[in-house]
């Protein structure tokens, strides 16, 4: 391979991991604005419906409403919450550290969407390895209401 067309390829490589690094520091400044506009907002009871996309088993991925009371899952799907049971469901506050500690991680992708009124995240999605298939994570909050 010439020499010229391996310098061409390196500078578009280090061009793409420019990139990633700016859409990282850009989706941590979002996340920061909208986690003190959900901090400002004071609600702390709410029903939410969050849902997960990955190549996962049904019952994991299912959307699942919540009901927070005083900033605690105290119903999902209209039953009495078990974290031993549901694990994987998050408070708003619970999620915004849930979002800081993945993208801790240095993921290869990030998309965060959140509430522009309230801030909570509608949307957040991992990959964590571009050539790895299967390892991508999709979380989405829907049909917000202030109890």
């Amino acid at each position: 391979m010439p020499t010229q067309t391996l310098i061409w390829m390196f500078f578009f490589m280090l061009l793409g991991s420019c990139q990633s690094d700016e859409n990282i520091r850009e989706s941590l400044t979002e996340l920061q604005q909208a986690k003190r506009l959900w901090e400002r907002s004071e609600v702390d009871s709410y029903t939410i419906t969050q849902r997960i996309s990955c190549f996962c088993i049904e019952s994991y991925t299912r959307p699942r409403q919540m009901q927070i009371q005083n900033g605690s899952i105290t119903q999902v799907d209209g039953e009495t919450y078990d974290p031993d049971q549901d694990p994987q469901l998050y408070t708003v506050s619970q999620f915004f550290a849930f979002i800081e500690e993945r993208m801790s991680r240095d993921p290869h992708r990030v998309t965060l969407v959140f509430d522009p009124t309230y801030g909570f995240p509608t949307e957040a999605y991992f990959d964590y390895e571009e050539m790895l298939a299967d390892d991508e994570i999709g979380y989405y909050f829907s049909a917000f209401e202030i109890n």
